[in-house]
């Protein structure tokens, strides 16, 4: 609804995905200059968008007129994906017959068929392989979104705010921990 945008996020995804995209290009050697360290940096925003997106997701629950209704994990999974597939599907075809307008091979058959059903992220091996290596996060965040309906009703909608900060903080510390 109308009150679950947040206008202030704009500008971040903005900057995150700029510095994705500067990142991609210095890793393919677009972008020469190594003194501008930042560069080689932009893979680091992709959790951030993972975070983000369960972020949105979890306030645009909360915002809607009944933030305890909620759709099964299959239906929730598709309505994602009828936001996101249709261009993804136009950019591999697109990437695909410019492959083959310019004589250059297509990945094998069977990284094709994991990519079109967005499964590349589970097969370590194809996802650099494929047509459109940077959109393996689409594929990952499907493991993301079948555990957030359990994860909001069971957790976020019964906890409560200072538990669900807890809960973060708590969360925020693993990466820290396991590397020690």
């Amino acid at each position: 609804g109308k009150g679950s945008y947040l206008p202030a996020l704009g500008m971040a995804r903005l900057l995150a995905s700029v510095h994705i995209v500067v990142g991609h290009l210095h890793a393919e050697g677009a972008l020469r200059d190594d003194s501008v360290y930042a560069f080689r940096y932009g893979f680091t925003w992709v959790p951030w968008f993972f975070m983000l997106s369960g972020f949105v997701l979890t306030h645009a629950r909360l915002s809607s007129p009944d933030p305890n209704a909620t759709d099964p994990p299959g239906r929730f999974i598709v309505k994602r994906l009828a936001s996101v597939y249709p261009m993804y599907a136009l950019g591999l075809m697109l990437v695909a017959v410019t492959r083959a307008a310019d004589g250059r091979s297509l990945p094998e058959s069977w990284i094709l068929t994991i990519q079109a059903w967005l499964l590349q992220s589970f097969v370590p091996n194809a996802t650099e392989k494929a047509l459109q290596a940077h959109c393996w996060f689409l594929s990952a965040l499907m493991l993301y979104w079948v555990p957030f309906r359990p994860l909001y009703t069971r957790g976020v909608l019964k906890m409560g705010a200072r538990a669900c900060l807890l809960a973060l903080l708590i969360l925020s510390l693993v990466p820290h921990v396991a590397s020690f």
